[in-house]
């Protein structure tokens, strides 16, 4: 009975001294770390999971690609941290920039009258760096394009016109894009992009035989592939 009350002070000076530890560790763990840089680390699970940014969805259109006679819309949907799917569907029509290397297009302009086609696009993104999230940052991604042009022709006999000929083109693209998109005030997106690859084409040509008292319509089908470059900035909303 008197060791346990000889040895109460010094439990006592014991459990002090220990009190007085934990408060020190409990005031080292506390601090300042808003001036600090962050730095994410990710596992393979959480690569590949679900991320909850602000943007998971985006808008585009291309205002460049008018020129070619391509009108589409794009749309872009995260489907995980690091990964977005975008597609584009939309219309074609005389594609103006072919038409400049094209003589018989554009001697024959008034008799080729365009019709509406239709284009459509796929492209699976990865944005690999590791301070940046999809929809936003650098990127990298295969892209498959179709497109189809319609174009009518008349068909003269003795000079008369008797008949229109539907005439088609179509452009199948297999790319690797590389790009950036960025986000400015009101959820703007801007998207540059860049990217190399093969064109399948099969092209039905029209022209007349102007040595011909008939003045007739000779078509010429053409098919091959041929390399493919493109450039171009898309502009939408992010959401």
């Amino acid at each position: 009975m008197n060791f346990f009350l000889n040895t109460k002070p010094f439990l006592l000076v014991i459990t002090l001294l220990a009190l007085g530890s934990t408060t020190n560790a409990q005031q080292v763990l506390k601090v300042d770390t808003s001036n600090t840089a962050r730095v994410r680390i990710y596992n393979s699970d959480q690569y590949f999971s679900p991320a909850n940014d602000q943007y998971r969805h985006g808008i585009k259109i291309n205002p460049l690609l008018i020129a070619f006679g391509d009108i589409p819309v794009y749309y872009e949907h995260r489907i995980s941290t690091k990964l977005s799917l975008e597609g584009s569907l939309g219309l074609t029509m005389r594609n103006y920039m072919a038409a400049l290397t094209d003589e018989d297009m554009l001697r024959e302009k008034d008799q080729n009258l365009s019709t509406f086609g239709y284009s459509t696009r796929i492209a699976l993104r990865f944005y690999p760096s590791s301070s940046d999230e999809a929809i936003i940052g650098y990127y990298f991604a295969p892209e498959i394009m179709y497109r189809k042009y319609n174009n009518t022709v008349n068909e003269f006999d003795n000079g008369i016109s008797t008949t229109t000929v539907d005439l088609k083109k179509t452009q199948m693209d297999y790319k690797l894009i590389f790009g950036y998109q960025d986000y400015f005030d009101n959820n703007i997106l801007i998207d540059y992009y860049l990217g190399v690859g093969i064109r399948k084409i099969y092209e039905e040509k029209g022209s007349y035989d102007y040595n011909s008292s008939l003045n007739n319509l000779e078509v010429e089908k053409v098919s091959g592939f041929v390399p493919a470059a493109t450039l171009g900035v898309k502009l939408g909303f992010g959401f």
